[in-house]
């Protein structure tokens, strides 16, 4: 259950990261863009920036040096975001159901009945072999 909570802090903290980033994007769009943009439209380009989709710009960065440089980081940071939060959502569907419990331990080699069978199958071979054979 320890393990549970942790791996749901930490997607919870990859979302707010994700948010905090998105208005820091957004801020800075506002505050570095060369013509008078809306909320909305720093909003959106912070957005499709922070998620690599890349469709157009809205806010043009043609001749404003520190625009592209704040641009090329919050694409980078984006992409470390997106990393997290896929990592920590794979994490948490590996160790848990979906109803939130830890999934039940699971054998690579079956049921523990299985496996004593393969541990003993060589020497239950090799008794048959020296008692006359496979066949008797």
């Amino acid at each position: 259950m320890k393990s549970t909570q942790l791996l749901l802090e930490r997607l919870s903290l990859a979302a707010l990261l994700f948010l905090l980033a998105l208005l820091v994007a957004t801020g800075g769009y506002l505050a570095l863009a060369a013509s008078g943009i809306s909320v909305l439209q720093s909003l959106y380009m912070a957005y499709i920036t922070l998620l690599g989709v890349g469709y157009a710009e809205i806010v043009d960065t043609a001749g404003n040096a520190p625009l592209r440089v704040f641009n090329m980081l919050v694409l980078m940071g984006g992409l470390a975001l997106r990393v997290y939060l896929f990592a920590a959502a794979a994490a948490f569907m590996v160790t848990c159901d979906l109803g939130g419990r830890p999934a039940p331990p699971r054998s690579i080699l079956g049921r523990t009945g299985e496996r004593d069978a393969r541990r003993r199958l060589p020497s239950l071979v090799a008794d048959r072999l020296r008692n006359g054979g496979m066949l008797s």
